[in-house]
């Protein structure tokens, strides 16, 4: 899949065309009001007609090419180092989005496979019923 990172571009289009191909797996934008380095929930930029240029004054614009093996802590870190956005990967979990942070190291492909078993989780046996005997 190839992005293409502009001023005008929209959180929403690359949402688009980031979960069509990585269904279970989100990108969330932030930008870091406090300068701390860290990204809390109140600086995730949510609304999908954000244009990139209004979060960012991105460093070049230009394409970026994502495949499945690409691997998380080298996506997110192109997205700062080479466009000046700050970027978390998440995956579903049951209803849930959790940050990659623990496993960036694994790729996009392994990380929505566990997206997708965890939301698609196995159904385990009814255990069987024991009586007690006298």
């Amino acid at each position: 899949m190839k992005l293409n990172i502009d001023k005008q571009t929209t959180i929403g289009e690359i949402h688009e065309l980031f979960n069509d191909e990585f269904e279970f797996l989100k990108l969330g934008f932030f930008v870091d009001h406090n300068s701390d380095g860290n990204y809390s929930a109140g600086e995730e930029m949510k609304h999908h007609k954000t244009e990139l240029g209004s979060i960012a004054q991105l460093k070049t614009e230009g394409e970026l090419e994502i495949t499945g093996d690409t691997v998380v802590q080298e996506l997110e870190k192109t997205f700062s180092d080479r466009f000046g956005l700050y970027v978390q990967v998440f995956h579903k979990s049951a209803s849930l989005w959790l940050v990659t942070t623990k496993t960036d190291n694994w790729t996009l492909a392994q990380h929505n496979q566990k997206g997708k078993d965890m939301a698609n989780p196995l159904t385990a046996p009814e255990p069987t019923d024991y009586q007690e005997l006298d």
